[in-house]
């Protein structure tokens, strides 16, 4: 997990990443992590969520994982 989370905080675009291991109550997997990852302001970067998790997954072997991003509302 912390190899994974490294992909993330060396891209320019991303403000912080948070590694969660272990199991969840629909995965019983002993290799299952969660990692959410917090993009600076839209006026910081040059890229989407979507952008970045695409290039994060070809940099590295162990981000091959499922992605789904999630939004909150701009206030």
């Amino acid at each position: 997990q912390e190899e994974v989370a490294a992909v993330f905080l060396r891209d320019p675009a991303v403000l912080n990443v948070i590694a969660v291991a272990g199991t969840s109550p629909l995965v019983q997997s002993e290799n299952l992590a969660r990692l959410f990852v917090q993009l600076k302001d839209y006026s910081h970067r040059t890229v989407t969520a979507q952008q970045l998790s695409n290039a994060s997954a070809r940099s590295s072997p162990r981000c091959r994982a499922s992605t789904s991003i999630s939004r909150r509302p701009r206030i």
